[in-house]
């Protein structure tokens, strides 16, 4: 039986205002999504980074795709592999 690993890292999110709609985004990861609300939007973001780490995960990448957005391995159990637990979603840290 495999074991899981739960991953929930915290990554900055923006959010700005377009016309009729809000587009969040993670620059760390250069993800984006958008939505009607700011809270909307932010809601997309955390969904569309689990599908994107969920989708490197599947297809072995995600230790190169890390690295080549500049992320480095610390002390805190980086680097631990594993899929994410059902509806665990990444926490998002609002950039200035």
């Amino acid at each position: 039986m495999a074991s899981r690993i739960r991953f929930d890292p915290t990554v900055p999110a923006e959010v700005r205002e377009d016309a009729d709609h809000f587009v969040s985004f993670c620059p760390a990861l250069d993800v984006y999504s958008q939505g009607p609300s700011e809270d909307a939007a932010l809601d997309n973001l955390a969904e569309a980074l689990q599908l994107f780490v969920e989708s490197c995960l599947a297809r072995g990448t995600l230790d190169r795709v890390l690295k080549d957005c500049g992320f480095e391995p610390g002390g805190g159990g980086a680097g631990a592999r594993g899929r994410p637990a059902h509806g665990s979603r990444p926490a998002l840290a609002r950039g200035a």
